[in-house]
């Protein structure tokens, strides 16, 4: 599956690859603006569900207000890092790196999982 997904992709990648951009760019860039996504979406979309959650007895409010923050922020933030899974294979194939068997895309997958499995329980009402 691997090499068919390198094989769609080295179209585009070619054309990446004669802009002759620097190697810290290409190696790095997209790992940076993806970790940029992950903590600041990630965390503020995190400390707005705990905030709503710790608020709920006391607060009930700003707990609202809070948890419909993290209901707007998260999703988007999962539509990131879906596309942005999708740049990290293309970035792959840039480098020419094997897709598949590569950490990034292990790593990818495994974030991709766990926050899907978080929005089933989400969308159960948490069992309860």
């Amino acid at each position: 599956m691997g090499e068919n997904l390198t094989e769609l992709l080295e179209p585009l990648a070619s054309q990446f690859r004669a802009l002759n951009l620097p190697e810290a760019l290409t190696h790095w860039g997209h790992p940076f603006f993806m970790s940029i996504v992950m903590f600041a979406m990630g965390g503020y979309g995190a400390y707005a569900g705990w905030k709503g959650r710790i608020l709920t007895a006391t607060d009930p409010k700003t707990a609202i207000e809070s948890k419909s923050e993290h209901r707007k922020i998260m999703p988007a933030m999962f539509a990131f890092m879906a596309f942005g899974a999708t740049g990290g294979v293309l970035s792959l194939v840039i480098q020419k790196h094997a897709v598949m068997s590569s950490p990034h895309f292990l790593t990818a997958t495994l974030l991709l999982t766990f926050l899907t499995i978080n929005s089933l329980i989400s969308f159960t009402g948490f069992g309860g």
